[in-house]
């Protein structure tokens, strides 16, 4: 399955689910935000375009690897600088972008 532009290009929004964890707690669930195709396609786009890689932390003045992959982005020219992120920042693909779009305007 290859990616087609035309996903993400929602007519009316997803509904969006609030379920209330405890107090401070909230989880935002959307069930139908992208089809099974679109997933599938998304999946296949970031385990082939994508740099994942583990991040080395110092614990204790030793370096670990945090037991998860990992693919950073950020907006070109944009420095980020925290305090854990090792990591070089990735430019948006395309459909990367495209989710982080609809991500936004639905949250």
């Amino acid at each position: 399955m290859i990616w087609d532009n035309k996903w993400f290009e929602f007519k009316e929004m997803p509904e969006l689910k609030e379920i209330k964890i405890d107090t401070q707690s909230t989880l935002k669930w959307c069930p139908n935000f992208i089809s099974k195709e679109e997933g599938d396609a998304l999946f296949n786009h970031l385990m082939k375009e994508l740099n994942f890689e583990h991040t080395v932390i110092s614990m204790y003045g030793k370096p670990v690897k945090l037991p998860r992959l990992q693919s950073w982005f950020a907006e070109e020219g944009l420095a980020v600088k925290e305090l854990f992120q090792k990591q070089k920042q990735h430019i948006w693909t395309s459909p990367m972008r495209k989710l982080k779009a609809q991500l936004e305007k639905q949250l």
